[in-house]
């Protein structure tokens, strides 16, 4: 299954208006079909995928679909050299604590993350990561 979500993220165009409202539903219902093989393939795919692949995996992780697995990536993307990979990423997890996910050791490493994003935050992004701060305290 992974291959199939692989090829449709691979598809994906920026500024493109039919992922926005049917294309992440659609790769979501792809991971719910995940093997753990899958899920371990995803992880060791993600250094080589682009940028726009990435933000776009990113946005398809905010449903706590896959459990620990998921949310380890999510955690991988928050690495991330890209300040738009880091905030998508930041974005799902703002997502998984309103759905009452529980990010445990994990708070202090997405605090760090949220410092580090606030300087290429505009006004929206700025009230996302305000959320998303006080949903880890």
């Amino acid at each position: 299954m992974f291959a199939k979500y692989e090829e449709y993220l691979d598809g994906v165009k920026e500024f493109d208006n039919y992922w926005s409202d049917i294309g992440v539903s659609e790769a979501v219902a792809m991971l719910e079909s995940f093997s753990a093989n899958d899920w371990k393939t995803f992880d060791e795919k993600i250094p080589k995928k682009s940028k726009l692949w990435l933000v776009s995996c990113a946005e398809t992780l905010g449903d706590d679909v896959g459990g620990a697995d998921s949310f380890n990536l999510l955690l991988k993307l928050l690495s991330s050299d890209s300040d738009e990979v880091k905030i998508a990423a930041l974005d799902s997890v703002n997502s998984r604590l309103s759905l009452g996910y529980v990010v445990g050791e994990s708070a202090e490493r997405i605090r760090s993350v949220i410092d580090s994003a606030r300087g290429s935050a505009g006004a929206v992004v700025s009230m996302m990561l305000d959320s998303l701060e006080k949903k880890l305290t």
